[in-house]
């Protein structure tokens, strides 16, 4: 680059492809037109390469990935591993079977002995018994 006093003057070797691209529209005739042209072709070269060496980076990268990657068949998978399916939801839903079967024979069991009421309230019956018996007051008082 030269600087004539205040005007700085580019060289073609430093032109960007925009550049090169409006000198050329500017001046279709000028002097320095095959310099111009040679600098857009070095320009296009080089991100030619740029790109190809890009792809070739991306290309060496999906092959580690794929190399890393090893396929077997779904029974052999199995076999392999034990692998029983949905065991954390059949385990989920046995408890909640459980526990929905002790409710109702907890439910059966209040329903079918006697109790005696101390109070007016099944809340504060309550506060006097003790275990399956006071949960229920409890739920029958919320309800």
């Amino acid at each position: 680059m030269i600087e004539i006093g205040i005007m700085k003057i580019k060289s073609v070797e430093n032109f960007t492809f925009e550049e090169c691209r409006e000198y050329l529209n500017q001046n279709p005739n000028g002097t320095e037109r095959a310099a111009v042209e040679d600098r857009m072709n070095t320009i296009l070269k080089q991100n030619a390469y740029t790109k190809e060496q890009e792809d070739k980076h991306k290309r060496l990268e999906q092959n580690q990935y794929e190399n890393d990657v090893k396929w077997i068949d779904i029974k052999q998978f199995l076999a392999n591993r034990k692998y029983r399916k949905f065991s954390g939801l059949k385990n989920l839903f046995f408890a909640l079977l459980l526990s929905a079967i002790f409710l109702i024979l907890a439910s059966e069991y209040y329903c079918n002995t006697d109790h005696y009421i101390m109070e007016e309230y099944s809340s504060e019956q309550a506060r006097c018994t003790s275990g399956i018996e006071s949960l229920l007051l409890y739920i029958e008082a919320l309800v």
